[in-house]
């Protein structure tokens, strides 16, 4: 299954796109000093190699794969992993997530997630805990985030 996937991956690499505002929002992110790590349930040569499409490894402080968990998602085993590649305590990490299944996680995780709804995905990740939901990184303020972590 794994190898299909891949072989899926690799037929439609040429029509990947970054999601809007992504790297207005790591600018944000960048200014206020803080670190950030790719944590997703992809492979290890699949993410590099999005990565390096889009000229953004040298972004992150880490990268972290389902190639580096016993559990993939919602086990919340990954985020934990790139909370330890931070040195820092799970609840003090924000999780940007689509999918159902990666904001389960970081809720179990005790962490912050911001939710990426395209699509009208939002009632269900807002029904699965996101903190707060947003179409796209346009719409990502860092301000509304830091409000996350002061509720807490």
């Amino acid at each position: 299954m794994a190898r299909k996937k891949d072989r899926l991956f690799q037929a439609r690499a040429n029509e990947q796109k970054i999601v809007r505002g992504f790297t207005g929002f790591l600018e944000q992110i960048d200014a206020a000093g803080l670190p950030t790590v790719v944590a997703t349930s992809g492979s290890r040569p699949r993410i590099e190699k999005t990565l390096d499409r889009f000229n953004l490894r040298q972004r992150f402080s880490a990268i972290v794969t389902g190639d580096d968990v016993a559990n993939g998602k919602p086990a919340p085993d990954l985020f934990y992993l790139a909370a330890r590649s931070l040195h820092v305590k799970a609840g003090s990490i924000l999780v940007c997530e689509d999918a159902v299944s990666g904001v389960i996680a970081a809720k179990i995780a005790k962490m912050k997630c911001l939710a990426i709804a395209a699509n009208g995905r939002g009632p269900k990740l807002k029904d699965a805990g996101a903190d707060l939901i947003v179409e796209d990184f346009t719409q990502a303020k860092l301000d509304d985030i830091k409000k996350l972590f002061v509720q807490s």
